[in-house]
This record gives C-alpha cells, structure tokens and sequence, in this order.
C-alpha cells in the first residue's frame, strides 16, 4: 500500500529565498537517496515572499520506509547547516497510507494550473476523495507533532484555482492551497 509523508513548515521572517536554497540543495537530495521514496513535490503557499507555509509531499512505498534505518540515520544527521535553517520553522509532519482515492501522477501534477488542497479531517469523514487526482490518507501516530493528527485522515486533491479552497471538506479543521514548485523522482 502507498505512503505519504506530508510535511507542512510555517515561520515567521524567513526568506523564501533562504528557506528554498536550504531545502532544494541538502534536504531534499538526503530524504530522496532514502529507499522507499518515489516522488517528492514541493509545495508553496501562493503569493508568500517569506515562508508562511511551504511543503513538501513524498509519495512512498509504504510507510515502513519511515521506519528504516536509512531514514532514521538521516533524522539523526543534522548539519549545522540544516540547524540555522528550521531553528524558526515549526514542522508538522503527517505521515499515513492511502486508504482510498489515487495520488495525482507526474503528468497531472505538471499541468498548468494545478494546486493542491490538503485538508485534514476526521478519520473517515464523509467527504469521499473522487476523482483521479484525489486520495484519502489514514494519518498514524508517530512521535512529535503528528501525534496530534491521530485518529484524522489527510485529504489531498489537485484544483484549478485558490478559489476552491471553498472545495474544501466541511469538516477540515486545517486546510492549505498549495502550488507545485518541483518535482522529484527516483530511480529506486
């Protein structure tokens, strides 16, 4: 069964700019050698000069990737690079199977005009994911912030425009429209 691992980040201050280089040159490449780990896309809040919220959504093998020692000797790494960079930014983690729906394929995701709503629900709320570029996530606990979200299911869905963040699940209690900035594949 597919995985994601969804990491929303939120500062106050930090440049884009910063905050991107920082991401794009030494987090990502480490979190993408990790085996497991298929796709990654870079979110961004639209408009946002500095990071209000920006993301990133890895689409895994499963979710025991998370689990590996690959990934939690990478956790442990922390460069003092990578220490200035999120010693403002708060992480929220949400990491979970796909329990119904499709994640959206390279092709949609490179189409102009996509964004993606995230929004986090309650578990098996009745807002179903329909479409081809939509998927429910069963969210599991973890350590840290993601505890939080147990018991929730993250909604994702592509859309045309902010506009639809109207589209949202009425029973979201955190919702983002985010815009595709990168993507990423692997060979493993």
């Amino acid at each position: 069964m597919a995985g994601v691992l969804f990491i929303c980040a939120t500062a106050d201050g930090l440049t884009r700019e910063r905050f991107d280089d920082w991401y794009d040159r030494v987090h990502l490449p480490g979190g993408m050698q990790v085996p497991g780990f298929r796709c990654a896309v870079r979110l961004r809040e639209i408009g946002e000069e500095t990071v209000r919220a920006t993301g990133c959504l890895y689409v895994l093998s499963s979710t025991a990737v998370l689990d590996s020692r690959a990934y939690l000797n990478l956790q442990a790494e922390t460069s003092a690079d990578t220490a200035s960079h999120v010693a403002d930014v708060h992480l929220n983690r949400l990491a979970g199977d796909v329990v119904e729906g499709n994640l959206p394929s390279s092709t949609q995701w490179s189409q102009a005009n996509r964004l993606l709503l995230a929004a986090v629900t309650p578990k098996g709320s009745t807002a179903a994911a329909t479409g081809t570029s939509a998927a429910r996530v069963r969210l599991s606990s973890g350590a840290g912030p993601s505890r939080r979200y147990e018991g929730y299911d993250l909604s994702l869905r592509l859309v045309g425009s902010a506009a639809d963040k109207s589209g949202a699940p009425p029973d979201a209690f955190v919702s983002w429209i985010l815009e595709p900035t990168r993507i990423v594949h692997t060979a493993h």
